[in-house]
């Protein structure tokens, strides 16, 4: 009997969510096969039977959390046959307990059945147009049987969600916050994202921060144990929201990259975000952190500082504003809007304010970003 064990994802990684076992005790399997689909505090992952011989104990069932190199289920040794027997595929179903229950009832086989669902989810209805298309008789349903599916869904405090909050806990209740606001006019950026070719929002706002960092050194720190370190290099965390959860890739050396190169990076983090493959790498090395949620309609908002920074800048939304000229003539312009966060402990007020200028005054003028 050999033993399958909860595998570390990444060097930090501590423990991993069940979330599907794709065998069941009894089954046959072989080394290198897919038997179950982990969730770690990064991303989703597929576990293979590193044994081939029967699954002949399940320890661990889908939903428990279950430490680094804990036992998940037990696999009776075999060798391998020679030459190795074809496998044929397990087919995998999709369809709501409710819509199996009734095809189990009636007799219908799922493989059968199409289904309408999110992601070809196997449905209810799905299953009862089957049946009266073919004729199938469907037994009266008593109102009783007549149940909401999925009223409340439980998800344990694990895997993603669980490492954004101990990530950032620290900056929240560690850090001594300060927020300082300030509005930028936009019109002359926003003429110049069309000669650009439209670099992003973010783009402008991560070059803007990256020279000021370079002008400011005594914002471009980290607070790591009892030390200050004070970088020569500019690397920029930006935050990205995917559908596991807030991650925050790093632009590395972003004083160095132009503004079609800096938009292409973020383009990419977005992308690969939603496919759940930025890396725990990806998101370490960092000593400063833009997040944008301007796309969203947000004005102000007060971002938590990601360890071990000493500061983080939230990009509002840019939208027109009249005013008032020296003429008395009421006309538009475009208004952007920047928050710092910054840690009082490592940062004192007046520093952190001709930090936010400078960011300012560079994206006011954004042919400085490029000169």
């Amino acid at each position: 009997m050999a033993e399958l064990k909860m595998p570390r994802l990444d060097p930090v990684m501590e423990e991993g969510r069940i979330v599907e076992w794709l065998k069941k005790e009894g089954d046959d399997v072989s080394k290198g096969e897919t038997v179950l689909v982990v969730e770690g505090e990064k991303t989703t992952f597929e576990v293979e039977s590193p044994y081939t011989g029967k699954l002949v104990k399940i320890l661990k069932r889908s939903g428990e959390v279950v430490k680094v190199g804990e036992a998940i289920a037990v696999i009776e040794e075999v060798e391998a046959p020679s030459p190795p027997s074809k496998v044929k595929p397990r087919i995998r179903i999709k369809a709501s307990p409710v819509a199996k229950k009734l095809a189990k009832e009636l007799g219908i086989s799922l493989e059968e059945v199409e289904g309408t669902g999110p992601g070809g989810r196997i449905t209810k209805e799905d299953v009862l147009k089957y049946a009266k298309e073919r004729g199938i008789a469907i037994p009266a349903i008593a109102p009783k049987a007549e149940v909401i599916e999925e009223k409340v869904k439980r998800v344990p405090f694990a895997g993603v969600r669980r490492a954004i909050a101990r990530r950032l806990s620290p900056g929240f209740h560690e850090a001594l916050p300060v927020a300082l606001t300030m509005e930028f006019d936009a019109d002359k950026l926003l003429e110049h994202r069309k000669v650009k070719g439209k670099p992003s929002f973010t783009a402008y706002a991560v070059k803007a921060v990256a020279l000021a960092l370079k002008k400011h050194p005594e914002i471009n720190l980290t607070l790591e144990g009892d030390e200050l370190i004070y970088h020569e290099s500019v690397n920029i965390a930006v935050g990205v929201d995917t559908p596991k959860g807030l991650m925050a890739p790093v632009v590395k050396d972003a004083d160095k990259k132009t503004l079609k190169e800096l938009t292409e990076i973020i383009d990419d983090f977005a992308e690969r975000g939603r496919r759940g493959e930025i890396t725990v790498a990806e998101q370490s090395g960092h000593s400063f952190t833009v997040t944008n949620l301007g796309a969203l309609g947000v004005i102000y908002f007060t971002p938590i500082i990601n360890p071990p920074d000493a500061a983080i800048l939230a990009l509002g939304t840019v939208k027109p504003q009249p005013y008032l000229t020296e003429e008395g003539e009421v006309k538009l312009k475009h208004v952007g809007y920047l928050t710092l966060v910054f840690d009082h402990r490592l940062v004192d007020g007046a520093p952190a304010a001709r930090f936010l200028q400078t960011i300012k005054s560079l994206l006011e003028n954004p042919e400085a970003l490029e000169p």
